[in-house]
């Protein structure tokens, strides 16, 4: 089935493995160089409901030329984070999850991804508070749609 670009996903129709796939195709397709036109029609840019007045995150970090590629290695990490506390999510392993959002909360900062950081750290007060399944769920897709904005480089 070909993936049209004009798909809008709603989160609730979803499982957390399609979300996931999702961001991770978000995030490839908005990172390509645009001079690679091969990668144009090769990956579709896929928007989640209620996505489309979001402006991408990128670092307040960017225009510093000795962190760049420290900064661009944080932004090529983000699928496998989301990745990793998706599964710990299904697995219910709430110790786990709780520490990979701090993690996420702190790393987020230090490279001046600072939007992620309260979005990580809800995730992690909801485990500590034990909140609901249901509510540390719906604060971890909220973590991974703004994961999915983070971007490289600088806004042009």
């Amino acid at each position: 089935m070909p993936v049209n670009s004009n798909w809008i996903i709603d989160r609730q129709k979803y499982s957390l493995r399609d979300l996931f796939f999702i961001v991770v195709m978000n995030h490839r397709a908005k990172n390509r160089p645009t001079s690679d036109n091969n990668a144009k029609g090769a990956i579709a840019m896929i928007r989640l409901k209620n996505m489309d007045s979001v402006q991408p995150i990128y670092s307040q970090l960017a225009c510093d030329p000795e962190i760049a590629d420290i900064v661009d290695m944080f932004v090529s990490e983000i699928p496998g984070r989301v990745e990793k506390m998706l599964r710990q999510l299904n697995e219910k392993n709430w110790d786990e999850l709780q520490r990979t959002a701090h993690q996420l909360k702190g790393s987020a900062g230090s490279y001046g991804f600072e939007p992620l950081s309260p979005s990580a750290h809800r995730v992690e007060q909801a485990i500590r508070n034990g909140e609901p399944e249901e509510t540390i769920r719906q604060c971890v897709v909220e973590l991974i749609d703004l994961c999915g904005q983070v971007r490289c480089g600088r806004p042009e």
